[in-house]
């Protein structure tokens, strides 16, 4: 799945969102996130950034 670029954007086994990390913290890493962790993942995302926009800090799960 991760080899071949046609299938970017398509759900793994037909539910699972695929994504990666290129390491900022010094680990990359392959996450996969079903679609209401994905959302929950995003609000509180929105919620670190507030008005200002920026990410003040990043929680390493």
């Amino acid at each position: 799945m991760f080899a071949d670029p046609e299938r970017i954007g398509e759900p793994y086994l037909g539910r699972y969102l695929v994504w990666e990390s290129s390491g900022s913290s010094g680990q990359p890493t392959i996450f996969v996130q079903d679609a209401h962790s994905a959302a929950i993942a995003r609000q509180g995302v929105a919620l670190q950034r507030g008005k200002s926009g920026k990410v003040p800090w990043v929680i390493a799960v």
